[in-house]
């Protein structure tokens, strides 16, 4: 994953507490497509057993700040995201 990739939660990132709001089921209920973002930044984590930390600029206004929702971190990890498929388009 690379800056300018097109991303939305992954199910682990679904099933994340502070990302429920953001959720598949929840956005369905509320009649609203699933949330999409922009990867605009890539950056080793602190840690070396995290892997890359991700920045997202959100397609939303209020879309999630980090993994906690909108306290704590502004990243996100790659097992909280998925890319975007493009469809069946022509």
């Amino acid at each position: 994953m690379k800056a300018g990739d097109l991303v939305t939660l992954s199910a682990y990132g679904d099933n994340l507490q502070g990302l429920q709001r953001w959720s598949t089921r929840y956005r369905q209920y509320k009649n609203k497509p699933p949330i999409i973002g922009l990867v605009i930044n890539v950056s080793p984590s602190r840690y070396g057993w995290e892997g890359n930390q991700y920045r997202i600029r959100w397609m939303e206004r209020s879309g999630p700040r980090g993994r906690d929702g909108q306290w704590g971190q502004d990243t996100f990890y790659r097992k909280d995201l998925k890319f975007v498929s493009r469809g069946k388009g022509k």
